[in-house]
C-alpha cells in the first residue's frame, strides 16, 4: 500500500488543497480515481512518506479505486442471437450500449508533469554564451568541449522525452492490438469479400452493357460501309451508370464523323494516298496536310534536279563550242603556206577569235577569271 495525495475535481478540474490518502493499487500523477468519500479526484502527488497519512490516525482514508462514470457501470453483455435473417440482427445503434458512444471512451488524458520553463532560460543562456564566441585557432578547442556539453544535455534531455512517449503511446499500442482484434480483423475482410462480390456482378453487367454496345457498332459500320475501324477505336467506357442510349448516341456520331472525314477526303487531289494515311490516325486534317506537304517536298527536289541537269547541258554546250572554235583556228594556221621568196617581214600576229560564252559562278571565282582575264591581257566584254 502506498500514500498519495488528492484533489477533488469541481467543474472538470481539479481544485483546492491535496488531501492525503492510503492507496492498494499503483497509480500515477494524472489518474482519476474514486475517494472513499464516493467523490471524483485527481492524484496529484505519488510516493508520499509514509509519516505525512499516520499523522491522522483512525481518520486515514484509502481510495476507492480508478474512477468509473455510472455510464461506463451501467454497461451490460448483450447477447447476440444467431438467426438466419440477417435483417432480424440489431445494428450497433440499437443496441442498449447506446451505439459505439460507450464502446471506447477514453478514461483519462494522460497527464504529463514538467518544469521545462525552469530550463529553458538556462539553455538559451549557454547556446547564446557559446555562439557569440568567435572560433579562432585559440579558441576553436574550448568551443569543441561546449559543444559537447551542449550536445550531451540534449541527449539526456531526448532521452527523457522519448522515454515520455513510449509511456504515453504504451495504453494506446494495448488498446489498438485489442481493437484490431475486435473490430479491424472482423470488418476489413468481410468489406473486401462484400467488395469482390460486388465487383463480380457489377462487371458481369458492364461486360453484358459493352457486348451490346459493340454489336450496335457493328451494325452502324457495316450499314456505312466502313471496314477499317473497331469499337476500340470509339474510347467509349461503359459504365454501370451510362445509359444504353447515350452509349449508342457516342457510336453513331463516332462513325458519323468517319463518314464526314472519308467525304472531304474524296475532294482532294491525292485522296487515295491520303485515306491510306487517315486510316492510321482518324484525323483528316493531319493526314491531308501530311501527304500535300509529302507532294510539295517531291515536286521541290523535281524541280531542283531539273535545274542541275540543265545547267549541266548547258557547261557542255558551252565548252563543245569552245572546242569548235579552237579546232577550227588551229586547221586555218596549218593551211596557211610559206612565200617564195622569203624577206624579213614583221612577226605575223596570232589571229583574233571571238567567242561568246556565259559563265556561272560565286562572286569570289568571278573575281578571280576577271583578274585573269586581265593580266593575260585578254580583249573581253
Amino acid at each position: 500500500m502506498s500514500v498519495i495525495k488528492c484533489k477533488f475535481i469541481r467543474e472538470g478540474k481539479p481544485q483546492g488543497r491535496k488531501y492525503t490518502y492510503y492507496s492498494n493499487i499503483e497509480v500515477a500523477v494524472g489518474d482519476i480515481v474514486e475517494l472513499s468519500e464516493g467523490k471524483k479526484g485527481c492524484v496529484v502527488e505519488i510516493d508520499v512518506p509514509v509519516e505525512e497519512i499516520l499523522e491522522f490516525g483512525d481518520n486515514a482514508k484509502t481510495i476507492t479505486g480508478l474512477w468509473v462514470d455510472e455510464e461506463d457501470k451501467a454497461i451490460e453483455v448483450v447477447e447476440v442471437e444467431i438467426v438466419e435473417d440477417i435483417r432480424s440482427i440489431p445494428l450497433l445503434n440499437e443496441l442498449p450500449i447506446k451505439g459505439t458512444e460507450s464502446l471506447i471512451v477514453v478514461k483519462q488524458l494522460p497527464v504529463i508533469e514538467q518544469q521545462l520553463m525552469l530550463i529553458k532560460s538556462h539553455i538559451e543562456k549557454n547556446v547564446s554564451y557559446a555562439l557569440s564566441m568567435e572560433c579562432t585557432d585559440s579558441t576553436v578547442k574550448e568551443i569543441k568541449t561546449m559543444r559537447a556539453e551542449l550536445s550531451k544535455d540534449f541527449k539526456k534531455l531526448e532521452e527523457k522525452r522519448k522515454e515520455v512517449k513510449q509511456k504515453v503511446l504504451s495504453p494506446y499500442d494495448a488498446f489498438e492490438e485489442v481493437y484490431k482484434d475486435c473490430v479491424t480483423n472482423i470488418f476489413k475482410p468481410a468489406d473486401d469479400k462484400l467488395k469482390a462480390r460486388i465487383n463480380e456482378v457489377e462487371n458481369g453487367l458492364k461486360s453484358q452493357k459493352r457486348v451490346d454496345i459493340a454489336s450496335y457498332f457493328e451494325e452502324y459500320k457495316q450499314s456505312k460501309n466502313i471496314d477499317f475501324i473497331s469499337f476500340d477505336n470509339t474510347g467509349i467506357n461503359v459504365t454501370l451508370t451510362a445509359s444504353k442510349k447515350s452509349l449508342k448516341a457516342k457510336v453513331k456520331t463516332f462513325i458519323d464523323k468517319i463518314c464526314d472525314d472519308i467525304a472531304l477526303i474524296e475532294t482532294q487531289e491525292y485522296k487515295a494516298e491520303i485515306l491510306v494515311e487517315y486510316k492510321k490516325t482518324l484525323n483528316a486534317a493531319q493526314s491531308i496536310t501530311k501527304v500535300v506537304d509529302r507532294h510539295k517536298a517531291i515536286e521541290a527536289e523535281k524541280k531542283k534536279r531539273e535545274e542541275k541537269k540543265s545547267l549541266e547541258a548547258e557547261k557542255a554546250e558551252t565548252a563543245k563550242k569552245v572546242d569548235e572554235v579552237v579546232e577550227e583556228t588551229e586547221k586555218k594556221e596549218v593551211e596557211i603556206k610559206a612565200p617564195e621568196i622569203i624577206t624579213p617581214i614583221a612577226p605575223i600576229q596570232e589571229p583574233i577569235i571571238e567567242v561568246t560564252f556565259k559563265v556561272r559562278s560565286s562572286r569570289e571565282k568571278l573575281k578571280k577569271l576577271k583578274a585573269f582575264l586581265i593580266e593575260g591581257g585578254y580583249d573581253y566584254e
